[in-house]
């Protein structure tokens, strides 16, 4: 009876220190994985960043770090690859920002996204392609919508006293040219729609971009309410507020609410004159009487 007894003692404390050994160092640290932008059919437009963020978080022992976070992104029969900027930490954040390609074609597409992590056990040591690391991985789909974006064209190089008639979009079509007298400016918009270009996909999201160029006929200066500066105008005592204009020709000034100035602060602002400015300006002398 005591030899069975025995044997069974070692065959509980065999059974149990299997389980109880270490683990290979080799064997894969579990990793979660998470995306948290882009959110699903975000609109991004060709030319614009799309920035990618998450967490990976090692669910092991607590000597375990990450080595090195890869990742390869295919959007739009485009491919980009490269490493990830990380914390080495149990929880590290991950983050990459990428370009999307001005010939990007519109429309619904997919953002594949193959995240690689490797990892380190048994120490802080975190040399790569050691004989304990372990690579995880995780793929990741998300829905995004390609736009349509305008852009102007060399108009808006080219400041002009007549409407501006040629070179007004790059992509997109031309709006109407308004001159905006408030600014000195000659105004359009390049617009994109469903029917620009012709073959565009249905479900592409347009856009409207706004252009200006200066208006070289416009002639501005100084109103009632300032002079040139410096050296500006003159307020005496008794005068706290502006009660004129600060630009002829109901051109707006920059800023466009100029304050009252103080003992110690003159007040400036410009107004708009063709493709350049002029500076006025206004200042408080409480000493000067009428």
């Amino acid at each position: 009876m005591k030899k069975i007894i025995g044997i069974q003692l070692i065959f509980l404390f065999l059974f149990f220190g299997l389980f109880l050994a270490p683990q290979a160092v080799n064997a894969s640290v579990g990793v979660t994985f998470s995306v948290s932008s882009p959110t699903a059919n975000t609109v991004y437009y060709p030319g614009e960043t799309m920035c990618m963020n998450g967490t990976i978080t090692t669910t092991t022992c607590g000597n375990t770090v990450i080595s090195d976070v890869s990742y390869t992104l295919n959007l739009a029969g485009q491919q980009f690859s490269g490493h990830l900027n990380y914390l080495k930490n149990a929880t590290t954040t991950w983050n990459k920002c990428v370009i999307v390609p001005p010939t990007t074609p519109c429309g619904p597409t997919n953002m594949n996204l193959v995240l690689s992590v490797v990892s380190y056990h048994g120490g802080s040591a975190d040399t790569i392609n050691n004989a304990n690391n372990s690579t995880d991985t995780s793929t990741y789909n998300v829905p995004v919508i390609i736009g349509q974006k305008g852009v102007c064209g060399s108009a808006v190089n080219t400041p002009t006293a007549t409407r501006p008639s040629s070179g007004l979009c790059n992509t997109g079509n031309p709006s109407n040219v308004s001159r905006k007298e408030s600014d000195g400016t000659w105004d359009w918009s390049c617009d994109t729609n469903y029917n620009y270009p012709s073959n565009a996909d249905a479900s592409c999201v347009p856009s409207n971009t706004p252009c200006k160029v200066a208006n070289t006929g416009i002639v501005g200066a100084c109103g009632t309410n300032g002079a040139s500066y410096p050296p500006g105008k003159t307020y005496p005592a008794g005068a706290t507020s502006f009660t004129g204009t600060f630009c002829i020709n109901n051109l707006t000034p920059t800023p466009s609410r100029p304050v009252f100035p103080t003992t110690s602060t003159p007040t400036t602002w410009t107004c708009p004159n063709g493709a350049s400015y002029v500076t006025c300006g206004a200042i408080f002398t409480p000493g000067v009487c009428n």
